[in-house]
């Protein structure tokens, strides 16, 4: 299931917890976006692609979880360290 939510009067826990439960992605339109046609082939892209389910990722086995990955999606990861935990560094 890609949901859209149309505006900024959408209800955000409903579109992304739509998505999550359908295993696939939400997409958010502010008003007047011109993108529209973009974000749809992108959603139609995300369905036509396998998907990595429970994955898993992380530092210095410090791993996230997440339910759904998809094929061109950054994911994003920081973390603070000192130097000696730097020097043993493990992706």
């Amino acid at each position: 299931m890609f949901s859209f939510g149309l505006g900024s009067g959408c209800d955000k826990f409903l579109v992304t917890n739509v998505a999550r439960s359908g295993r696939g992605t939400y997409t958010f339109v502010k008003d007047g976006a011109s993108n529209l046609n973009a974000q749809v082939i992108r959603a139609l892209s995300d369905a036509m692609e396998p998907s990595l389910k429970d994955a898993k990722w992380g530092w210095n086995n410090d791993l996230n979880r997440e339910e759904e990955l998809y094929r061109n999606t950054l994911v994003h990861s920081t973390i603070l360290m000192d130097a000696s935990t730097f020097d043993e560094i493990k992706f």
